[in-house]
């Protein structure tokens, strides 16, 4: 099994070793593959990617407008990404 790299809001956070994907989070029992190695975020939570930082915060707002959509599905791509590295 891959690399264990934390827990959010009760849901377990691995290591992804699927290109180009940062993490997935196993929901009801299928991976759910979100972030990606070649962006930066603003802030890594889970620690592992912390060199992809930029803290910018009108990037930030950017991403957020720009996936406004997707983000707020519970247990999503988009909202584990919004919420893990955004």
């Amino acid at each position: 099994m891959a690399d264990y790299a934390g827990n959010y809001r009760g849901y377990n956070i691995y290591i992804s070793k699927k290109y180009p994907k940062k993490y997935y989070a196993i929901v009801n029992n299928r991976k759910v593959y979100f972030g990606d190695i070649r962006y930066e975020q603003f802030r890594d939570k889970m620690g592992h990617y912390t060199d992809l930082n930029h803290f910018d915060t009108k990037r930030r707002n950017n991403y957020k407008k720009r996936h406004e959509y997707d983000r707020h599905k519970v247990a999503s791509a988009g909202w584990f990404a919004d919420q893990v590295l955004w």
